[in-house]
């Protein structure tokens, strides 16, 4: 996690998606059980 949310500093985009996985609200996480496999 930690890993990824350092690469955001290089790349903008990046660092929107990692906003959104950071911010994303337990509710959503447990719904796409994919998205938190990728992590």
């Amino acid at each position: 996690m930690f890993a990824g949310a350092k690469r955001t500093e290089t790349e903008p985009n990046g660092s929107i998606t990692a906003q959104m996985h950071f911010l994303r609200p337990p509710q959503a996480a447990n719904t796409e059980k994919s998205d938190a496999t990728m992590l």
